[in-house]
């Protein structure tokens, strides 16, 4: 079983988001996360550029509060004001 067959288990919305496990297998998630941590907003737009916003979306809020993206939240908050109800800050609303 892959680590991606278990975060379906864990989190079976996953599973509903167009291309989340290529962009896990890819390991897209750690080039992600290491954008927040460096504040890389040229990262959040080359994703963005190459359609995987929706999977950047579902991985932040998957591991939030674990991981708590205040340089990516800012980065939608200034430039995607349509995407912030998006983002889950209750760990409930999974």
């Amino acid at each position: 079983m892959s680590v991606c067959d278990l975060l379906f288990q864990f989190n079976p919305k996953l599973k509903e988001v167009k291309g989340f496990r290529q962009f896990m297998d890819e390991q897209l998630h750690i080039k992600f996360e290491k954008f927040d941590i460096d504040n890389k907003i040229s990262g959040f737009v080359s994703f963005e550029k190459k359609g995987w916003m929706d999977c950047l979306i579902a991985h932040r809020n998957a591991s939030y509060p674990c991981f708590l993206w205040t340089n990516f939240d800012e980065w939608i908050k200034n430039n995607h004001e349509g995407l912030v109800s998006k983002l889950t800050t209750d760990i409930g609303a999974r």
